[in-house]
């Protein structure tokens, strides 16, 4: 839930967007990386796909996607089959799997156009 002002808004689902240089690319590698996703195409040159209810990752066709320091992260309950399944699809891997005290153990990669994404475990 939301407040905005004096009003009430209620916030039912998030979108986060991430420019790719082709998108056919992108469709090919997310669908590696988050299988049986609910898909959608609202528009040309647009696609999303939702990993988890109410959360959509939009992709969208940039030419020179810009290269961001913020990142998404994904919360896992294996972070080993997480980090096994990401280099087998050929990520590049920025981030050995790392542990935080006893507090979030993680991993972090990039997509093919250098959008910076992590698995996490809250221990």
């Amino acid at each position: 839930f939301a407040w905005i002002g004096e009003s009430f808004m209620k916030i039912d689902s998030i979108t986060i967007g991430l420019p790719v240089k082709e998108l056919n690319q992108a469709k090919k590698w997310y669908r590696a990386l988050l299988p049986d996703c609910e898909e959608i195409e609202p528009v040309e040159g647009v696609w999303e796909i939702m990993p988890l209810r109410y959360v959509w990752l939009q992709f969208f066709e940039q030419d020179e996607p810009e290269i961001s320091s913020k990142v998404v992260r994904f919360g896992a309950d294996d972070i080993q089959s997480a980090f096994n399944h990401v280099k087998a699809i050929g990520s590049v891997i920025t981030k050995e799997p790392e542990r935080v005290h006893n507090v979030v153990e993680y991993f972090e990669f990039e997509d093919p156009f250098g959008n910076r994404l992590s698995f996490y475990k809250t221990l």
